[in-house]
């Protein structure tokens, strides 16, 4: 194929390629924590991963997010929610099992959600770096961005989910109605 024709199919092919995704992200940037959110799409799974991220304001530190992710470069079936939480320290903090349990009292009511999914590495300079996902189902993660007041609690970490957090929780369940 001859240069000129394969950059004119090329230009063709961008022109035409679904315009979803940057619909999408038009959409984000109205929201007020626009630049804390993150859109990957998979090509190869065909799959897109939607997260928004803050630090927990614990004095454990780290970071919490919630995401979603559904089949296709647009929310047509099912989406998978997930609340996630990412740990620095000098030392693991969730190596056993009963460390990764995430606890929460919802307006009043207590509720265990689950045993994490754990991912780790060394850093350098020694840092520990451990991130514990728990998947949601849809009803769940509603009430973490709908209730008037949501504490959680995974191994020594104890917090609350601010305004902001549960604001962008929304926006995040928002991209796939």
């Amino acid at each position: 194929m001859k240069r000129k024709t394969f950059s004119a199919r090329l230009f063709l092919l961008l022109l035409t390629s679904p315009l979803y995704a940057q619909g999408m992200k038009q959409k984000i940037k109205t929201f007020r924590n626009s630049k804390r959110f993150i859109v990957k799409y998979d090509k190869f799974k065909h799959r897109t991963w939607i997260s928004v991220w803050f630090a927990t304001g614990s004095k454990f530190g780290g970071g919490l997010s919630g995401a979603v992710s559904f089949q296709g470069e647009e929310p047509e079936g099912k989406a998978d929610y997930f609340f996630a939480l990412a740990s620095y320290s000098g030392n693991w903090r969730y190596l056993d099992e009963s460390e990764r349990e995430l606890y929460a009292i919802i307006d009043g009511e207590r509720m265990r959600l689950g045993i994490g999914d754990r991912d780790s590495s060394i850093m350098s300079g020694a840092m520990v770096h451990e991130q514990i996902t728990f998947k949601l189902d849809a009803e769940t993660f509603a009430k973490l961005a709908n209730s008037k007041s949501v504490e959680l609690k995974i191994g020594p970490i104890e917090f609350r989910l601010k305004d902001e957090h549960q604001e962008a929780f929304r926006d995040l369940m928002s991209l796939t109605k």
